[in-house]
């Protein structure tokens, strides 16, 4: 059969009219998450700047991040700090990746117990996933010891870590030990409740 020009036409137009659409939506969305990527580093890199430190006694003290938005905020922390030319700690401890609230409960003069609500549990993200994959599951009991600092699974949700007990070396108030939490205000210090004493940490966030 024969086809006429104009439906040879419109035949080419539709055929045109997908391959532009396969070929510049991915690669705008491709930009875009690549933008996205550039502004949250940005951010977080700012954040860490800004952090509320004592520069003289960073590099002596123990950083504890109770919660963090994701690994820039917490793993290379010490390595964006260097990289800024300031000073950095003697080591950095994350304690959990999770986006959402969290209690806090102190049960001991150097442990607490931390637990994220609302049907959160940790190491559920691809992101905590790398670090520790379904294939080697938790369990209660299960210790994590960091040298100066023990994290015992106390509690499963859906077979993942619902509550985490962490003990430390020293007394919480010890100036070797500095725990943070990223806030709407930047990264700033967070100040340990009295023995017995439950409070709640923010869902983590960092200002753009």
């Amino acid at each position: 059969l024969k086809t006429s020009p104009v439906s040879a036409l419109l035949r080419l137009a539709v055929a045109s009219t997908i391959g532009l659409y396969q070929l510049c939506v991915p690669a705008a969305l491709t930009s875009a998450e690549v933008q996205g990527l550039r502004s949250g580093a940005a951010s977080v890199s700012s954040a860490v700047a800004r952090m509320q430190v004592d520069e003289r006694r960073l590099p002596q003290q123990r950083v504890v991040m109770l919660t963090g938005l994701d690994s820039g905020t917490s793993f290379y922390l010490p390595l964006t700090r260097l990289h800024q030319g300031r000073t950095a700690p003697r080591s950095c401890w994350t304690l959990s990746l999770t986006q959402a609230e969290h209690v806090l409960h102190r049960d001991g003069s150097k442990s607490f117990t931390l637990a994220p609500i609302g049907g959160f549990v940790m190491l559920a993200t691809a992101v905590e996933q790398m670090y520790r994959t379904p294939a080697h599951p938790v369990r209660v009991g299960d210790v994590v010891d960091l040298g100066g600092a023990r994290i015992v699974v106390q509690g499963l949700l859906r077979g993942q870590p619902k509550v985490i007990r962490a003990i430390f070396d020293v007394p919480l108030e010890d100036p070797s030990l500095l725990f943070l939490i990223p806030t709407s205000e930047g990264i700033k210090p967070f100040r340990m409740p009295k023995i017995g004493h439950a409070v709640l940490i923010p869902v983590p966030f960092i200002p753009p």
